[in-house]
């Protein structure tokens, strides 16, 4: 869980650090050949629940803004085609998101511009046939070849299943080759007639899946249907030079190369998982024909249109990551060299994606969206919430495989839970089937551990859990104030919809139908509350009401992909009457209203690994749950289990020194203000002249000078290792931490001055420390050499110069030729040169 600009776009904090120039000194905006494709990915979300949310509450739904975004700005962006990578609505037999994502696309029909739309799994009936006219009806009567007649449109297969077209820009055609959802064997020979019917266009080549994302790295991975394709049609042509698809959740790229040793660009893009179903989020591909590049920009046109109100630390209409944000250096005259003809046109366009940017982002202020849960510092780096009844970690566990019987840390010491013993669970269990893991927990939990269930299979009746004992306190909480239940969770890679669809990791036990709840079609004798995963991989939270015991409900989250650590949480508000899912702290779109407070069988144990039916255990997770929490009232996610401590709020340095330090003075001490229990460290960050003997050689961090603790009073006093003494500049930083995280930095620099004094060969001073000077010079050639007196005292001690002129004790200035008043003169500006630099006091607020 990425996350890492002013008014929500780059090129506006660059505009702002440009110096200010008279108008005939600024460079004229450079202009070149170039052109815009626009990428549209998985709008389902944005279909599905446009009838039932986004019109009711914003008059318009993020698809549609999207595509008339597209339409006003497609001359000043010189937009010329538009390609949709599938996934068109949610439930293809839905007609109400047909609907919708008609009327979306039914915009750049109405503007006359030219698109490639082509079906994801979710626009059709059995995701696992291959393509046929009869498995995309619904698709089909809504984007058949015929709704894709327009002057671009070459060849269709399957009645526009896939598509094929050729359209104009910069007086260069180009090849958009659509290939639908897990297309039949025989779309290979229609794409390479296509092909071979237009051997000198390079063709982009677009489907729902071509590439995926390596789920612990962030690379991009091979699918079977992207081998497939590259196999069949991808490395023999050299004209593909571009893929473009959706699908994967997330952004990568990455560099392939093909049969004739070209590299062909491969790009996944797919936002559906952040805010509202993929908040607006889509791709501007600028082709600059005369630079020789393309620069791809990921934008939001929707983000800036939201409630205020519901705007997230992730929102930005300029997504900057690199991933989102990068430029392809490409020689177009010799990859396209099967084009002879291939050039710049004569468009003169400024740089339309930094331009898309400024446009997007008009109206916003708020953040870049690039703010990222930072990794804890140690088990205690979380927000501890007051009203917390219960919350188990598994971090202090001894990893391998967990013992029966063994105790599970409830931090409140009120409810500790239990792996209960296989011969006690009326199912098939296994005691290696239960195991403890550190290394592979979630990064975003402080706690750093996690537990493990394998082989659980709804088939066979497998499974293994964690329990309480009955009539512990957490058992009798009614949330009449509301609740919040927090948890990381992980589907396992080998999660399967056979073995483990409607599995469960949470639950609180009892069944429904033995409680005053009205009957139900669905889960009546399920527990009244519990969080599990759908046929369709989404998670759920069911529950019931508790005043009265009524009104059951669900909160679904969109699809989410195994081998993926997830933090989910389920806040319920009584006084708004809503009860809200959070995935990565993201409110999902499936919530709830009017479900406040909880049904409960008074007593009744908390599980963790499974659901409980008809007071069983049944359909048992397969995968890891981490820690989990339980609060007694609504929690702002600002206060969910993966935000940090604040170590900089109350962090300061009191009666930092100031000023220049005279000669002589020494730094001891240092004290200040901080949260109890945080560490503090002074470290010497850039030290000269003398300073650099304070420090200390370490090759993992900077020289450390002195270390403390914050006391329990909120207040810290640092003694240094050394004193700071000898003359010279210094520069420290002053550092909170936890655990292995720093906070912002307090730097301080000051100098301490010299004594005044200095030997030269040609007539320096020596200055004194503590106010006083000795007032002797050392000269080779016509100096004088004595001892002057400071606190306004008089000479006493002459010396004998070169030339044997002498001078007694305190009554004689040395025999130089000057009247004593211009020797006086001389001699206050000669101790002047031994003053020491300037001490300045500033704070810093850089991570250190």
């Amino acid at each position: 869980m990425r996350l890492t600009a002013v008014v929500g776009a780059a090129v506006t904090a660059g505009a702002l650090a440009v110096p200010i120039t008279a108008p005939e000194a600024e460079a004229a905006e450079d202009t070149a050949s170039r052109f815009t494709l626009a990428v549209l990915p998985d709008t389902q979300f944005y279909s599905r629940y446009s009838a039932d949310q986004f019109f009711p509450r914003y008059g318009t739904d993020p698809f549609e803004v999207q595509t008339n975004w597209l339409a006003d700005n497609a001359d000043e962006l010189n937009v010329r085609f538009t390609t949709h990578l599938g996934d068109v609505v949610d439930q293809e037999w839905v007609s109400g998101e047909w609907d919708a994502g008609d009327r979306a696309m039914s915009v750049l029909d109405e503007a006359g511009m030219d698109y490639s739309v082509l079906p994801g799994n979710h626009d059709v009936s059995d995701w696992n046939a291959r393509s046929s006219e009869g498995n995309a009806q619904n698709y089909l009567s809504h984007f058949s070849a015929d709704r894709l007649s327009s002057d671009t449109l070459v060849s269709s297969h399957q009645n526009g299943y896939s598509n094929a077209h050729v359209f104009t820009a910069e007086g260069q055609e180009f090849l958009v080759l659509a290939i639908g959802w897990n297309a039949e064997p025989g779309t290979w020979d229609w794409a390479q007639s296509v092909l071979d019917a237009n051997p000198t266009l390079p063709t982009v080549l677009t489907s729902h899946s071509i590439i995926d994302i390596d789920k612990e790295t962030g690379e991009a991975a091979d699918t079977a249907f992207g081998q497939e394709m590259w196999e069949n049609l991808i490395r023999s042509n050299d004209q593909i030079f571009v893929t473009l698809n959706g699908h994967s959740h997330g952004q990568t790229r990455r560099v392939v190369t093909n049969d004739a040793g070209h590299d062909v660009h491969q790009i996944l893009l797919d936002s559906q998982m952040a805010a509202d179903g993929g908040n607006g989020i889509m791709g501007m591909m600028e082709f600059d024909l005369e630079n020789d590049r393309i620069d791809f920009a990921t934008v939001s046109p929707w983000v800036t249109q939201k409630d205020p109100e519901t705007l997230t630390p992730s929102d930005t209409p300029v997504v900057s990551t690199p991933e989102a944000d990068f430029s392809l250096e490409i020689d177009f005259s010799e990859r396209f060299s099967f084009s002879p003809d291939f050039g710049p046109g004569d468009g003169a366009y400024g740089d339309l994606s930094e331009r898309a940017k400024e446009i997007v982002s008009e109206g916003w202020d708020g953040g870049d969206g690039g703010t990222e849960a930072a990794v804890a510092g140690s088990r205690g780096d979380y927000v501890e919430v007051p009203g917390t009844l219960a919350h188990w970690r598994f971090g202090d566990q001894d990893e391998g495989v967990l013992p029966e019987n063994a105790e599970i840390t409830d931090e409140t010491g009120d409810n500790p839970m239990y792996r209960l013993p296989v011969d006690q669970i009326n199912a098939p269990a296994e005691v290696e089937d239960v195991t403890i893991t550190h290394s592979d927990a979630s990064n975003l939990s402080a706690d750093a551990g996690a537990v493990c269930f394998a082989d659980s299979s709804r088939n066979t009746g497998k499974l293994n859990y964690l329990t309480t004992e009955y009539e512990t306190p957490v058992t009798h909480a009614s949330f009449d104030e509301g609740y919040t239940i927090e948890s990381f969770v992980y589907l396992a890679d080998d999660w399967t919809v056979e073995d483990n669809q409607w599995g469960g990791w949470f639950s609180r036990t009892g069944r429904r139908s033995a409680l005053p709840v009205t009957p139900e079609r669905y889960d009546y004798e399920m527990g009244p509350a519990f969080f599990s995963v759908s046929n369709l991989r989404e998670f759920q939270w069911a529950t019931t009401n508790g005043t009265p015991w009524a009104n059951t409900g669900s909160l679904w989250s969109g699809e989410i992909m195994t081998g993926t650590w997830y933090h989910v949480a389920a806040v319920n508000d009584p006084d708004a009457h809503t009860t809200t899912m959070y995935v990565d702290g993201v409110p999902v779109l499936r919530n709830a209203t009017d479900l406040d407070g909880m049904t409960f069988a008074p007593g009744y144990p908390w599980v963790i690994g499974t659901v409980f039916n008809y007071d069983e255990a049944s359909n048992g997770w397969n995968g890891c749950v981490g820690e989990t929490r339980i609060v007694d009232h609504a929690v702002d996610p600002s206060q969910f289990l993966y935000n940090r401590v604040d170590i900089d709020g109350d962090f300061s340095v009191v009666d930092a020194p100031t000023g220049d330090l005279p000669a002589g003075a020494q730094l001891t001490e240092l004290e200040g203000t901080g949260r109890p229990g945080t560490d503090v460290r002074v470290a010497d960050s850039a030290a000269t002249g003398a300073a650099a003997a304070v420090s200390t050689s370490d090759a993992s961090r900077e020289s450390v000078l002195g270390a403390t603790t914050v006391s329990d009073d909120g207040t810290w006093s640092l003694q240094l290792d050394s004193a700071i003494a000898e003359a010279g500049a210094y520069e420290l930083s002053v550092v909170p931490s936890i655990g292995t995280r720093d906070g912002a930095a307090v730097a301080l620099e000051f100098a301490i001055e010299a004594d005044g004094s200095s030997d030269g060969t040609d007539g320096g001073t020596d200055g004194a420390s503590d106010g006083s000077a000795d007032g002797s010079t050392d000269a080779t050639d016509g100096g004088t050499s004595g001892d002057g007196v400071s606190d306004g005292g008089t000479a006493t001690d002459g010396a004998t110069t070169d030339d044997d002129t002498a001078a007694t004790d305190g009554d004689m200035l040395p025999a130089t030729g000057l009247t004593p008043l211009v020797w006086l003169v001389l001699a206050s500006g000669l101790i002047a040169l031994g003053v020491g630099a300037v001490l300045r006091l500033r704070r810093r607020a850089d991570q250190s």
